[in-house]
């Protein structure tokens, strides 16, 4: 019987030290997710493709879309958009951006007005999608 105890103790300690290996494995990738997001976000990212709902932009309505993400301080940015359009007329938006801890959401505020939209982000490849202004876009940029 008192090995059956001490066997129970030494299963009950190695589960635990299992559980909290774990634990804490998961709390640190959420971290590093947060921090490569934030490293690579920032910069400059040049638009390669822009749709909205569906049909793309680039090359059709519009000839130039850039995007200016600036360091990620006291969780939270500040970004500028710039789009050239093919009559020469120009758009520039700028607010405030936030990402979540996981590194795959990004909260963009433009005028007062907060959107949420998935992120992709591979150090030059950048990739956000979701609804603005009622309309789903889809954005794919590369540094």
């Amino acid at each position: 019987m008192k090995k059956m105890k001490n066997l129970s103790k030494v299963f009950n300690l190695f589960l635990f030290v299992i559980l909290s290996t774990t634990l804490l494995t998961v709390t640190s990738c959420k971290k590093d997710d947060l921090e490569k997001a934030i490293d690579n976000i920032e910069g400059k990212w040049n638009v390669k493709s822009f749709t909205i709902d569906g049909a793309e932009t680039i090359g059709n309505a519009v000839i130039d879309f850039e995007m200016d993400y600036d360091k990620y301080e006291n969780n939270k940015g500040d970004f500028k958009w710039a789009l050239i359009y093919f009559d020469n007329t120009t758009d520039a938006l700028a607010g405030e951006y936030t990402i979540n801890e996981e590194g795959n959401e990004i909260d963009i505020t433009i005028d007062g007005e907060t959107s949420n939209l998935d992120m992709t982000l591979d150090k030059d490849d950048l990739t956000l999608q979701g609804n603005i202004d009622g309309s789903y876009v889809i954005i794919r940029a590369e540094k």
